[in-house]
């Protein structure tokens, strides 16, 4: 059988690189090391503890101070890390970003209602309006607001577009369930009574990743047990909310992931054993492929709340996790750098083991799908342990050590990725400054400026995001931290927006970028999981940070002066050229055979039924593939300084496949080309004379 194609235009070239950070510190910081691995702050002695510091006024001389697009009367019940806050699509070239409702826009509705602000970058035109609200008023209060776009295949108009919000809704301190709504981008003050579950559906909690994929928008979070033990400890699986617009207006479903989470003894908890964040998603462009991910353990021996993923094809999800990350210790011992031991002593107490590692929820993780196919998992991690005598653990004996002072060891940035069968890892850069904790126990709360004047405050860590381009040949990882070498101080008091890129093909990141440099007010930032290309060979990644309106005031307590103000950040800029530095692609000790996107091997036998004639040529030149199996067969040609400068992709069947390569433009001169066909790859030199 033969198959051909002539191979149009592209560009590309790539880079990745790690920077471990060596600062001089207070040496009165010091690191607690066991701590509850479901709390949102991280325990640390703070020297300089006894006063709250306040945010203070952006500097006006700073590279990018991003623009005070809105608002929040109150931050609480609004910000943590699962929640997508940003969401961008290129066929309208619009940004969305959802929040609880604006201090100023709507002044005359409740906090309880949700708020989406749009943006055409084509036009530099903003509008707003409440996309949820009910009747009654602070009746179905709404809290952690999930949104994104749903833009129907073809539409190029803002206004068909979609604003999709999901999330919980709670009555007074009781989560009762959840709510839901989608509307077109009208400018709506008072919008009617939309969708929502109420308390006879209380297992619902969700809050989670919400994208749009085909003809619908996907949402996700916990399936709770209400029954047996409340919302504590008690989530038994994940829950995805489905948006189908195929009739032209959404139509919403529900589907549970009921994994199977250990239940310890009742003398000891009735809790799952889960990670309590629900589940979280990512699909590829097309939304031919997805990913749902759950934390836990599935049995007694389990010491680590390892991934559990499902995925869909097509729209249809798998009913049974199709993969495990039970050997992600065994596998990959390259991820307990920087993560560190307990001390020898803590191993000698009776009921500890230790255990490898796992996700630490405490700086966040997010994740994408890559033009492969590949799941992106980008999040730091850290050893936990299991005690019988349950010393500093949750309820279901689960616990984290840590050894990190931040000044010669820092908490690291990987990249997890898996096609489904096994993992692969990559290190993508390192965390230089310690979160900070919202509970009073915490020795970082008396230093943590989100306050509210009467002992609450919000905690953060790094908050780590990840964003693809369009295609999924790029993606973006993106953190908030502060320079301790300015701030004199290992906490995360002065955060600035960090950023790296990745080049999938070429297996390339960038040097990490500072996309805030100078503002170091930069808190509780939220990334598109969707990048905008302006131009080719070059891509924006729309963000936003979250200060306190008034400078000094506490950020989050309700109305006027108090209120959070949420500032639209265009500088997260990058270029073909940044992409320099060779990735580092960790294979799977515990799996020999695992090999996918990033595992291509290079053999004998495929480098001979691969050539090129004529060779040299003069205008056009034929790459032919011999193939004994039907695969995917993806060709590049780069020039002499590594660009490419032709691509292309077949489906290749058994026998001949033959890709033209059109070198009309070309200069004179020596060129590369790299055929990869599923798991083999090889490259090869050809030479063009005019």
């Amino acid at each position: 059988m033969k198959k051909t194609l002539l191979v149009g235009s592209a560009l590309a070239v790539a880079v990745m690189g790690f920077a471990q950070n060596s600062r001089t510190v207070n040496p009165a910081l010091k690191p607690v090391l066991m701590r509850h691995y479901t709390a949102p702050q991280e325990n640390q002695s703070a020297g300089n503890a006894g006063t709250r510091l306040t945010p203070g006024a952006i500097n006006p001389s700073s590279v990018c101070t991003g623009t005070d697009r809105s608002s929040m009367v109150n931050a609480f019940g609004a910000i943590d890390s699962y929640p997508n806050q940003v969401a961008y699509n290129t066929d309208i070239n619009s940004v969305l970003l959802t929040h609880r409702r604006s201090a100023n826009s709507y002044s005359l509705q409740t906090s309880g209602t949700v708020e989406a602000d749009w943006y055409n970058l084509g036009t530099s035109t903003w509008d707003s309006m409440l996309v949820y609200r009910d009747s009654t008023a602070n009746k179905h209060p709404a809290r952690y607001p999930n949104g994104t776009l749903y833009n129907a295949p073809g539409n190029t108009v803002t206004a068909n577009a979609y604003a999709v919000v999901t999330g919980p809704w709670v009555n007074g301190s009781v989560w009762q369930g959840a709510y839901y709504s989608a509307h077109k981008f009208l400018h709506l003050y008072s919008p009617p009574i939309h969708q929502k579950y109420d308390s006879s559906l209380a297992e619902y909690f969700i809050r989670n990743d919400m994208q749009q994929s085909g003809m619908k928008v996907y949402s996700a979070g916990t399936f709770q047990d209400t029954v047996n033990s409340g919302w504590v400890s008690a989530e038994k699986g994940g829950s995805v909310w489905q948006a189908d617009f195929t009739s032209g207006s959404a139509v919403w479903t529900i589907q549970h992931f009921v994994p199977g989470f250990h239940v310890p003894t009742s003398t000891v908890t009735t809790g799952y054993a889960s990670s309590g964040s629900g589940m979280r998603l990512a699909f590829n462009d097309a939304g031919t492929i997805g990913y749902g991910l759950l934390l836990g353990a599935l049995n007694a021996t389990d010491t680590a709340m390892y991934p559990i993923i499902y995925k869909c094809t097509n729209g249809v999800w798998g009913t049974t996790p199709l993969i495990v990350g039970n050997n992600l210790a065994k596998g990959h011992p390259e991820c307990m750098k920087g993560v560190g031991q307990m001390p020898q002593p803590f191993y000698r107490k009776s009921g500890y083991k230790p255990s490898g590692w796992q996700i630490n929820e405490t700086n966040g993780y997010d994740m994408a799908v890559d033009m492969n196919g590949v799941l992106h998992i980008a999040t730091a991690v850290a050893d936990p342990y299991k005690s019988l005598a349950k010393p500093n653990t949750d309820s279901l004996m689960y616990g984290f050590s840590y050894n990190w002072d931040y000044h010669h060891h820092h908490p690291i940035i990987w990249d997890i990725m898996t096609d489904g069968t096994c993992w692969k890892t990559m290190m993508v850069d390192s965390i230089l400054t310690s979160s900070l904790g919202s509970a009073a126990g915490d020795t970082t709360y008396l230093v943590n400026p989100w306050d509210d004047g009467s002992g609450n405050a919000l905690g953060y860590g790094a908050r780590i995001q990840i964003s693809r381009s369009k295609d999924g040949s790029k993606l973006f990882y993106g953190w908030i931290d502060s320079d301790s070498s300015s701030t004199g101080t290992i906490l995360n008091t002065a955060p600035d927006i960090m950023m790296k890129g990745y080049d999938v093909t070429a297996e390339k990141l960038t040097p990490k970028v500072n996309v805030t440099f100078g503002t170091a007010q930069c808190y509780f930032q939220a990334q598109s999981d969707v990048a905008a290309m302006p131009s080719a060979g070059n891509w924006n990644i729309p963000m936003d940070y979250i200060i306190g309106r008034t400078a000094g005031a506490p950020p989050h307590s309700l109305g006027g002066a108090g209120a959070c103000s949420i500032y639209y950040v265009k500088c997260a800029n990058f270029t073909q050229s940044q992409f320099t530095i060779p990735a580092v692609i960790n294979p799977d000790l515990a799996n020999s055979s695992c090999g996918f996107a990033y595992d291509v091997k290079a053999n004998n036998t495929f480098a001979s039924s691969v050539s090129c004639y004529p060779n040299p040529f003069n205008q056009n030149t034929n790459v032919v593939v011999n193939l004994s199996e039907n695969k995917v067969v993806d060709l590049k040609v780069y020039d002499a300084l590594g660009s490419v400068v032709f691509s292309g992709k077949i489906n290749g069947t058994t026998g001949s496949n033959t890709m033209v390569v059109d070198g009309t433009s070309f200069n004179s001169g020596v060129y590369y080309y790299t055929v990869t066909a599923g798991n083999e790859r090889v490259t090869k030199k050809m030479i063009l004379q005019k």
